[in-house]
């Protein structure tokens, strides 16, 4: 398995998941995005659906979710 530590040196916003979209993992990358980006911090990914979190994104007027 890659280590977390490589993950987190990476520029790109990664995610993973498990096969019920829920988020096992996001990197640093990701996690700054977050903070220069939203209204809303959420501060552990990990057990929340990345779909949910699309959806609702959409709902609220998000054309790339």
């Amino acid at each position: 398995m890659i280590s977390t530590t490589v993950l987190n040196t990476l520029p790109d916003h990664l995610c993973l998941i498990n096969v019920q979209g829920k988020i096992l993992f996001v990197n640093k990358a990701w996690i700054n995005f977050e903070h220069d980006n939203s209204d809303t911090e959420i501060t552990d990914w990990l057990d929340i659906t990345y779909l949910e979190v699309c959806d609702k994104s959409a709902k609220q007027g998000d054309t790339l979710a």
